[in-house]
């Protein structure tokens, strides 16, 4: 009978031990929400950072290092964009997500890189990224790649979860091939739409869908714009006919509303991740908004 009871114990011990959830956190609230969907309730998930935040001024904290020492998974956007992440795992001390370990997600290994440099980089550029243009999951295509690599990490950290995490991702892609169906035909009208941002972070989006963007409002990528660079920002507005400014929350906005306001084009602050405006709760409602404020606000 102790017997029994000591086996039941081991058994019941056992199960609770499989039923944790795997404890994943994410360096942005887009790479969460793909982590949620994938995951569902076999895993815990925090971001780091949220929606309207600035991904190249982002600091560590204490905080953040307590969560990653804890976690089994960490998955980041890469490409330099949240190199502040690697102060995090470094003093985390974490052996499980040490660089070529499965707890160790870069999102954009598998990604097809806009504007990768090839000439000699220095600090007189700006903000240069070594390895291309990191805004990559602007481009909803890339949301695909991304759920791939956080899918095989589930997989390998929890492989008795194969199935339903594969059934997860499986419905993930079949949602966003059919949201990017109805996003290329809502934004057919605008192919050649010709479009200006704040910073360079936005050429997946346009790539995707066929815009032109003829300038940055920055002089220099994260050097903010002169009085008198807004006057020459304006007249090329003018001259080169473009139809609309596109920014972000985080970026200067006063900026951006004098040169629309003389130019007279609209702007279109979009969320570039998930939070980062009200509604934008899930990776495809990015991208729902953006299509929802370019049909609605720019005229052809």
């Amino acid at each position: 009978m102790r017997f029994s009871k000591f086996v039941l114990g081991v058994l019941l011990f056992s199960s609770v031990l499989q039923a944790k959830p795997l404890q994943v956190v994410t360096s942005t609230s887009d790479l969460a929400d793909m982590v949620t969907l994938i995951g569902k309730d076999r895993v815990s998930v925090v971001s780091l950072t949220t929606g309207i935040q600035n991904l190249h001024q982002v600091e560590a904290r204490p905080s953040m290092v307590a969560r990653v020492h804890q976690a089994d998974m960490v998955v980041r956007i890469g490409m330099d964009l949240d190199s502040w992440m690697n102060a995090i795992i470094d003093t985390a001390k974490n052996p499980r997500l040490r660089m070529g370990n499965p707890g160790y997600v870069d999102a954009s290994v598998y990604i097809k890189k806009l504007e990768v440099p090839y000439a000699k980089i220095d600090g007189s550029m700006g903000d240069i990224h070594l390895y291309g243009n990191p805004h990559y999951w602007l481009d909803p295509e890339n949301g695909k790649v991304m759920a791939k690599s956080i899918l095989d990490a589930l997989i390998a950290l929890s492989p008795e979860d194969k199935v339903f995490f594969v059934h997860n991702y499986q419905s993930y892609n079949r949602d966003l091939t059919v949201k990017i169906a109805l996003w290329k035909s809502a934004l057919m009208p605008y192919r050649g739409l010709k479009i200006l941002t704040f910073h360079k972070g936005w050429p997946y989006l346009a790539d995707r869908f066929q815009f032109q963007i003829l300038g940055e409002i920055e002089p220099k990528p994260g050097i903010p714009p002169s009085p008198s660079h807004l006057l020459r920002v304006i007249t090329q507005v003018k001259r080169d006919h473009i139809q609309a400014i596109v920014a972000a929350p985080y970026d200067n906005l006063k900026a951006c509303e004098k040169v629309a306001k003389d130019a007279g084009i609209p702007l279109l602050v979009l969320p570039s991740s998930v939070e980062g405006a009200p509604g934008v709760i899930h990776y495809t409602d990015v991208f729902d908004y953006a299509v929802k404020q370019i049909t609605t606000k720019v005229k052809l």
